[in-house]
């Protein structure tokens, strides 16, 4: 720990030029491959905590010439530039390093925000989070930059938020109208046959009030020249998604000459989000709606990090985070830090079955191929291909509803600590079965 002080008061006293630095992060981006900053801020704070870095010693060189640069970044105050908000008033060197990849640099892959509730269910607050890729490189460019003066002034706040463009809002406004038009809200939402006891289609009026009951600040009808924000946005699709179901015509009425309908709600849903997907996909949107109803972010970081250079690599990562992941339980305490225990173990989740699942090889249960998140599927289809037969029934029962344990519990919206430690226990052993089935497998080979 002597040691450590001392080469920092060295260094600091020595490395004056961003050059300087930025051959030390350099030469410290060779030894971090994989590595990140996790950031969340919003309600409840402001957090950091560093992922990935192969040694202690790694991450100590890092944390110090990070505060050095930090406190180097302060002369930019001097000159005629104008910092973002919030680095000339953080105290920590660190932090206010990390404010400056994030802010300046813009390294930041944001993910969607999440929502603080109240024990009531009522939203309190919006907490947004994000990652920094490979930190030390990131601090080597931002360095250069700064060396060669390509500094943007900036002071805006966080804009994490995907831009609805107007084409976007009109294309879902017009899907929307379609699905009333057609009958697929009248599952929850029914105009009724005057003769009764039969569904025709989609009462709008009932629709709307739910919908804006639920959601004060929409107003009906849906303008498709009027965009909302992205919060906005995203409630409408929920809403639509919970609602809607495929309509069926079954028979037809002569008399008011209308058809009579029948609903099915998975395939609707399906449709409804693919119909979205491809409207996001045509606009270079980097959002997807999934078929439980969830917006995903479809380059997010741990779709990224997930392409090492070796399956050990991969495992060391997973192994580093679990031990960080188990360190912000034992200091959490409230909502905010349970949610964010939630959010790490799904990402250690979607991690573990993006580098299992092989679809050359391993065939999904229902023939739908998987997104790059849809962590559950990729794992089902893995089991079931290496615990194969009859044999393997029950061995397949159990590894499954560990999988869909953890796949349930890293998507829950409530944060408690009971949630949080079940989360990462259900996460811990779908690992442990993944390790035993590939250490089964090594020894078949013979390795």
């Amino acid at each position: 720990m002597f040691s450590l002080s001392f080469s920092y008061l060295h260094c600091g006293a020595q490395m004056r030029t961003w050059k300087e630095l930025e051959n030390e992060f350099k030469e410290l981006a060779s030894k971090s491959s994989g590595s990140r900053i996790d950031l969340q801020w919003g309600y409840g704070g402001e957090h950091s905590i560093t992922f990935g870095m192969s040694t202690g010693y790694t991450r100590e060189r890092f944390i110090e010439f990070s505060r050095i640069a930090g406190r180097k970044v302060l002369e930019l105050a001097e000159t005629n530039i104008e910092l973002p908000n919030g680095i000339t008033a953080e105290s920590d060197d660190y932090k206010r390093w990390c404010k400056v990849l994030w802010k300046m640099g813009k390294f930041i892959r944001a993910d969607l925000p999440s929502y603080a509730l109240s024990d009531e269910g009522e939203k309190v607050g919006t907490i947004y989070s994000g990652s920094i890729p490979e930190p030390a490189h990131a601090s080597s460019i931002m360095c250069l930059r700064l060396e060669l003066g390509e500094v943007e002034d900036s002071n805006s706040e966080e804009d994490v938020d995907p831009v609805i463009t107007p084409r976007v809002w009109a294309g879902v406004v017009n899907v929307i109208k379609s699905k009333i038009a057609d009958g697929s809200f009248g599952i929850d939402f029914p105009d009724e046959c005057p003769d009764g006891n039969a569904v025709i289609g989609t009462n709008e009026f009932s629709m709307a009030t739910a919908m804006e009951a639920e959601f004060p600040e929409i107003t009906w009808p849906l303008v498709p020249e009027q965009t909302p924000p992205f919060e906005t946005f995203i409630q409408v699709l929920q809403f639509c998604f919970r609602h809607i179901a495929h309509a069926n015509r079954i028979d037809h009425h002569k008399f008011f000459s209308h058809h009579h309908l029948e609903f099915n709600r998975s395939p609707g849903q399906s449709d409804f989000a693919e119909r979205l997907n491809r409207i996001f996909a045509a606009n270079d949107m980097p959002i997807a709606f999934n078929n439980k109803g969830d917006m995903e972010l479809i380059d997010i970081f741990v779709a990224d990090v997930r392409k090492p250079e070796s399956t050990s690599t991969v495992w060391q990562v997973v192994e580093r985070e679990f031990e960080g992941i188990t360190g912000a339980l034992n200091s959490a305490n409230s909502d905010r830090d349970f949610q964010a225990v939630g959010v790490r173990c799904r990402e250690i989740f979607i991690t573990i079955a993006q580098n299992v699942y092989d679809p050359s090889k391993h065939t999904t249960i229902d023939g739908t191929e998987p997104s790059k998140t849809d962590a559950k599927r990729m794992l089902e289809a893995y089991i079931s291909t290496e615990l194969k037969g009859q044999e393997n029934e029950e061995h397949r029962k159990f590894a499954r509803s560990a999988i869909s344990l953890a796949n349930s519990l890293t998507h829950k919206r409530t944060a408690t600590k009971t949630i949080a430690n079940l989360c990462l226990e259900a996460v811990l052993g779908t690992l442990s079965i993944i390790t035993i089935l590939q250490m089964g497998q090594q020894e078949e080979q013979g390795t």
